[in-house]
C-alpha cells in the first residue's frame, strides 16, 4: 500500500489497514504478510505487525524494504 505524500497523516492508511484486518477476520484469514518500505515499518508496528528476516532492497526500485506479518486471531 502506498499513500500519496500530500495525503499522508490524514488517516487514510490507518483506515485501509483496519479494514483489511477486519475483512480478513471475516474470511478466517490466519495471517497478513507484506513487504513494507523501511520508512513505513513503524506504521505497521502500530497494528502489531512483526518484522521477518532482514531488510533488503527492492529489486524494482532499490528502496529498502522489510518483510512483515500479522497473525490474525
Amino acid at each position: 500500500m502506498a499513500i500519496e505524500k500530500s495525503f499522508q497523516t490524514h488517516g487514510i492508511g490507518t483506515k485501509i489497514i483496519k479494514e483489511l484486518i477486519r475483512y480478513s477476520k471475516t474470511k478466517n484469514v490466519s495471517k497478513i504478510e507484506l513487504s513494507a518500505r523501511e520508512t513505513a515499518i513503524a506504521f505497521y508496528k502500530k497494528f502489531n505487525f512483526l518484522t521477518l528476516g532482514n531488510k533488503y532492497p527492492s529489486k524494482k526500485t532499490g528502496i529498502i524494504h522489510q518483510q512483515m506479518v500479522l497473525k490474525i486471531e
